[in-house]
């Protein structure tokens, strides 16, 4: 009996020092294109709603694609009103430079509109479900100078995670990443959900 438990022991212990359970997940990162300056001078000259769709009293907004002004909303990315605050589909402050790639899986909360701050980068969803990062440069109560980029490419990337356990207790491995092949892939082929009419 000794031996069968003692072998089962061994068993045990080798099979959590070589079975690793593996943790896979893909990553979603864009790349960005070149960076572009811009100047909005037509500020709304009103507060932005709290809640529901902030575009639906807005007369018109940017299209950052066009770089032209444009009174459908549903071709609106971004608003900038007189009170330094900026409107989107989605916006987020983010900690990283104008054209550094960005994993979108990241940022899972957005907010209507932000506060906006000189030298500040930003997130934002944009009308035709794919996303831009804005950088302002100044912001007064009549213009506002900034910069922006629009997707390049994104690239799907699978990360995985092995973990052991030594007799001695838990022991986590570093992460790995795997790169999958390169898609040309547009960031709005793996954007956010489509919204409801």
């Amino acid at each position: 009996m000794k031996k069968v438990f003692s072998f089962l022991l061994v068993s045990l212990i080798l099979l959590q020092v070589f079975a690793l359970p593996v943790d896979v997940r893909a990553k979603t990162i864009i790349q960005w294109g070149d960076a572009k300056d811009s100047e909005y001078n037509n500020l709304h000259p009103f507060t932005f709603l709290w809640s529901g769709d902030v575009f639906s009293d807005i007369g018109q907004g940017l299209n950052l694609k066009t770089l032209e002004l444009t009174k459908n909303k549903d071709e609106m990315d971004i608003v900038f009103n007189q009170y330094g605050k900026m409107a989107s589909h989605g916006v987020v402050e983010i900690k990283q430079e104008l054209q550094a790639d960005t994993d979108i899986d990241n940022y899972k909360t957005f907010d209507s509109t932000a506060d906006l701050g000189e030298d500040k980068v930003y997130l934002i969803k944009t009308a035709d479900k794919s996303y831009a990062k804005i950088k302002i440069h100044k912001f007064t109560s009549d213009k506002v100078t900034f910069s922006f980029v629009l997707p390049g490419s994104t690239k799907k990337e699978e990360t995985s995670q092995s973990t052991t356990q030594a007799v001695t207790g838990a022991n986590t491995q570093p992460q790995g990443t795997t790169q999958l092949p390169d898609t040309n892939e547009t960031a709005s082929d793996s954007a956010y959900p489509q919204k409801c009419h």
